[in-house]
């Protein structure tokens, strides 16, 4: 594994050591990783939320299921 390091605030620094201790990490580097490997973990589903969003707009209109663009913003605005 890498190695990186960095300074933070002392309120932050703080903050770091109540997550440790109240969340059972071992230590503020493997809490820190969680928080980067849960952040990823997001990311890659929202990449995969936004790929099959793309894949169903392309069917959607490859099968002609579109209309035209200020029909779909007014219709937008009657249904508040």
């Amino acid at each position: 594994m890498n190695a990186i390091t960095i300074s933070v605030p002392t309120a932050l620094k703080n903050f770091i050591d109540r997550q440790v201790a109240v969340g059972g990490y071992d230590s503020a580097e493997n809490y820190l990783l969680a928080l980067l490997e849960e952040l990823h973990q997001d990311q890659d589903q929202d990449r995969e939320e936004m790929k099959e969003f793309l894949l169903k707009s392309h069917a959607d209109i490859n099968e002609g299921r579109t209309r035209p663009m200020l029909e779909a913003i007014e219709s937008l605005g009657k249904a508040k």
